[in-house]
């Protein structure tokens, strides 16, 4: 009996006790630079707090700044600051009151938690010297939102405005350590960056901003240029070298929370929450590099069909498995789509009195069929680069989609929602449940998501053997063109179209295809996505870099609830 007993009083002891897990819903910082280049900044938390004494928020590597007026509200009553702050104090003593701790490294912003349940606080403070002068320019460069919190927030949004308007003129910007954006919204003159997902523990918000000379009267400066300054900011991220990553990286980046479903927010014990967390994300590690290893397995597979028989656009979740999947290839094949109906084409011309060249301009003829809500937004797009016009240059294209990167940002993402809603509906995504007693959902490819899959892999295979494998009893021109549309998706179409010459010389003359119109598809899918990666490396905003962002000022880690 006493063997028993001690063995419940054992299990009791090991088992997770229940507790409400901690919840920060959203983390909003408002930055209003004066003219002196000190800063005005704003902190709002809206969480759930169920444990913990204080709320406390790390600001280290302050240079010749400093933190002052620091005041705090909780649910829109004013806390008392008071000197001396004693983190060793009960929850009912730090209750209604703030206060200023110092540190090795510089401060921490502290106030008491309160009564347990939903609180909104609102605390703060004036950073002076925030925007520092540099040898030919000024800069602000801030960690605005720290890692290694105690409960990273769901949502984050960043707003900073000046002493008057910024304009596009006045400012470039880039974004460090989180998954969203940064943009400069011109109706109002603020920029603002914000978070498209969940942050993680190792996620943080920094943020470089760059203005000209004497922009503002600041009295702090640094022996750096801009450039050198960005330099040391671009370390470790993705900026100024877009052509050494995968677009399906990229792509990943901005997509990322669509395809993991988030099922742990509610989770009703504070240690399951953090099981579920670690091994949904393990469980994702996994499933990806199965998917992934799939391309190797199959190398010398062959599926002789078209694998698809829904709009192509829809296989963009499915696709980012593989190597060949890029944003350059979905628009390309969506240019021979139209091509193939007559919709566009490309038509060459001589410019120049004395030194000639060659410019292409696309052609709009008619309205293609717009299959998919995908489909329809890239073709508004171009229309609207067009501005009116049935015919667009190149250049013009590139000068659209720099100006216009937030739209195309917002068009992959948009793309990947609707891939994955469709891929759901069809059955080849489902919600799985795994984890044993840690229950955790996410969306994963079914059986016959897995063999869709498959089926892309082994076609792309397909198509470049197609010559060698010689089925010349096949030959169908209509066939043929579908076929180039999936061999672009796949980044292969101009060798796909040699092999067929190879197989019929007369398909030349039967196809609506020219190698001609194969290549200057290529060429200005290429043009967008190169006038996108050049405005985000040069500060005209755009996605955020997860990496980058060393040696800012202000910020540090941790933070949160103790």
């Amino acid at each position: 009996m006493k063997r028993i007993l001690l063995l419940l009083l054992f299990t009791m002891i090991l088992l997770p006790h229940p507790a409400y897990a901690q919840e920060f819903y959203n983390w909003k910082v408002d930055v209003e630079l004066q003219e002196n280049g000190d800063g005005l900044v704003k902190n709002t938390w809206i969480a759930k707090e169920t444990k913990g004494t204080e709320k406390y928020l790390p600001i280290e590597n302050l240079g010749d700044s400093k933190i002052l007026n620091f005041k705090v509200s909780d649910n829109g009553t004013p806390l008392e600051p008071i000197n001396n702050w004693d983190s060793d104090r009960s929850r009912e003593e730090k209750a209604g009151k703030s206060g200023i701790l110092k540190t090795n490294n510089g401060l921490e912003l502290v106030f008491g938690v309160g009564e347990y349940g939903d609180h909104k606080y609102e605390f703060e403070y004036t950073v002076t010297n925030m925007v520092k002068a540099l040898e030919d320019g000024q800069s602000l460069y801030w960690r605005f939102i720290n890692d290694k919190l105690s409960t990273p927030p769901e949502e984050i949004e960043i707003t900073v405005k000046g002493f008057k308007p910024f304009t596009k003129d006045d400012v470039n910007m880039w974004s460090f350590g989180y998954p969203g954006e940064v943009v400069l919204d011109e109706s109002t003159g603020e920029i603002k960056a914000r978070s498209s997902e969940s942050l993680k523990s190792s996620h943080f918000a920094t943020l470089l901003l760059q203005f000209p000379e004497n922009y503002f009267n600041t009295s702090s400066s640094l022996n750096k240029t801009q450039e050198e300054l960005r330099e040391q900011a671009f370390e470790g991220s993705d900026y100024g070298r877009e052509e050494e990553n995968s677009s399906t990286d990229r792509f990943f980046e901005i997509i990322g929370l669509l395809f993991i479903g988030l099922s742990v927010i509610a989770a009703p014990f504070a240690i399951i929450a953090g099981v579920r967390s670690y091994r949904s994300s393990a469980w994702m590690r996994k499933l990806t590099k199965e998917y992934k290893s799939r391309e190797k397995m199959l190398e010398k597979e062959y599926f002789r069909e078209l694998p698809y028989t829904g709009a192509f656009s829809n296989l963009s979740h499915i696709l980012g498995y593989t190597s060949f999947f890029t944003k350059e290839n979905i628009i390309t094949a969506f240019l021979l789509k139209w091509i193939k109906e007559g919709a566009i084409e490309f038509k060459s011309s001589e410019k120049g009195s004395i030194i000639k060249r060659e410019e292409v301009s696309m052609l709009f003829h008619k309205s293609p069929s717009l299959n998919t809500a995908s489909e329809k937004e890239f073709y508004n797009l171009l229309m609207e680069a067009a501005d009116g016009k049935n015919r667009l240059e190149e250049e013009d294209l590139k000068k659209y989609f720099k100006k216009n990167y937030v739209k195309y940002d917002n068009f992959f993402m948009h793309l990947e929602g609707h891939s994955v809603s469709a891929l759901t509906e069809e059955g080849y995504l489902e919600e799985r449940e795994d984890g044993g007693h840690y229950k955790y959902k996410m969306n994963v490819l079914t059986d016959s998501g897995q063999t869709l899959l498959d089926k892309n892999i082994m076609f792309k295979n397909y198509l470049e053997e197609y010559s060698l494998l010689n089925e010349r009893d096949s030959y169908n021109v209509h066939l043929w063109e579908d076929y180039l549309i999936y061999a672009a998706i796949y980044g292969i179409a101009e060798e796909v179209y040699k092999e067929f010459e190879t197989l019929e010389p007369g398909f030349q003359n039967d196809t609506v295809f020219y190698p001609y119109y194969i290549h200057h598809s290529y060429l200005y899918s290429s043009a967008i996505q190169s006038s996108y990666d050049s405005a985000r490396s040069a500060g005209s905003g755009g996605s955020s870099s997860i990496g980058g962002g060393g040696g800012s000022f202000g910020g540090g880690s941790g933070g949160g609830t103790r």
